[in-house]
């Protein structure tokens, strides 16, 4: 697909995140990998990655990139919470509760600490 589309990173990103929005997950994952190829340190492309695979129920080919998303951003709650979904769906609790803790740590009234709180309390 990288050589139809544009060699701009960012152009791939938005056409990622368009064919997101227009129910093309498999697109819009590709899309994604082209844009993490010509820049390793996107996590916006990373995050649509992780989206597009999770829209397709592929949680634990997700986790990956939401980790690496929270290696290029540890403060980033939201991703964190969606790193929670992903580990709970294929039953890893203990990895859910470990992010938990983390999240708890970087802003524990926060709506994202609230979130995952609510998640694990099943």
């Amino acid at each position: 697909i990288s050589k139809a589309w544009p060699k701009n990173p960012q152009t791939l990103v938005s056409l990622s995140d368009i064919a997101l929005r227009i129910s093309d997950p498999a697109l819009a994952s590709q899309l994604a990998s082209d844009a993490i190829r010509m820049d390793p340190l996107s996590s916006k492309a990373r995050v649509l990655k992780a989206i597009a695979l999770e829209t397709q129920l592929k949680f634990r080919d997700a986790i990956p990139y939401r980790v690496s998303v929270l290696k290029l951003q540890p403060w980033g709650t939201t991703n964190m919470v969606a790193l929670i979904k992903d580990y709970l769906k294929i039953g890893q609790q203990d990895k859910a509760l470990q992010v938990q803790l983390l999240i708890a740590r970087i802003e524990p009234n926060g709506e994202d600490a609230n979130a995952a709180a609510i998640l694990l309390r099943r």
